[in-house]
């Protein structure tokens, strides 16, 4: 079975909704917003 690692990105922060506690990063890569909740 091959063993994949994950792929890391970078980028900025797109949205912040503190009182939902999530945002949105914007990849420097392009292409969509990328969703992460605050436990991350």
């Amino acid at each position: 079975m091959k063993s994949e690692k994950p792929e890391l990105c970078s980028g900025k922060l797109a949205t912040w909704k503190d009182d939902r506690g999530f945002g949105f990063i914007r990849p420097d890569a392009g292409g969509q917003d990328v969703f992460f909740p605050k436990n991350v």
